[in-house]
């Protein structure tokens, strides 16, 4: 993966087809499409559209989402949906830079992207951890931190 998140377009699996034991190709590609899938999920949610509209959001926060917000304050999902659909978007989301992105499996099925974000309010380390789900991948926590 570059900085932008994506894999160079001369990545093909057959590069490391003839180095991995049996059954380890189908993991090592499955493992490739989740650290994509989350990384797409997340950046859906820096999306200024999708922050607009509360049944989008909802489809890709957990039931039990949680975020500790810049100031301290612990945010709910039910909370988090209603804050995002009244702000004002333009200023802070509109043109962002996402670098560094960093996905890592906790567990089965849960999985930590850290990432860096420079938007019109500065420059910000995030945090998200993810599930996935029957019904696709949830973002269960999420936590951003200015950085001077």
């Amino acid at each position: 993966m570059d900085e932008r998140g994506e894999l160079p377009a001369e990545r093909r699996e057959h590069e490391f087809r003839g180095a991995a034991a049996p059954g380890e190709v189908d993991e090592l590609s499955r493992a490739e499409h989740v650290e994509q899938a989350v990384i797409l999920c997340e950046r859906r949610l820096l999306d200024p559209v999708v922050r607009l509209d509360p049944e989008a959001v909802e489809a890709l926060l957990d039931p039990e989402f949680r975020e500790i917000g810049q100031s301290g304050r612990l945010w709910s999902r039910p909370e988090m949906v209603a804050a995002l659909a009244t702000l004002d978007m333009s200023s802070t989301l509109d043109a962002h830079e996402f670098s560094d992105p960093r996905v890592e499996a906790l567990a089965p099925e849960l999985y930590l992207l850290t990432y860096l974000l420079r938007s019109g309010s500065g420059l910000t380390r995030r945090s998200s951890i993810w599930r996935e789900t029957e019904a696709g991948l949830r973002c269960v926590f999420h936590q951003g931190t200015r950085l001077a």
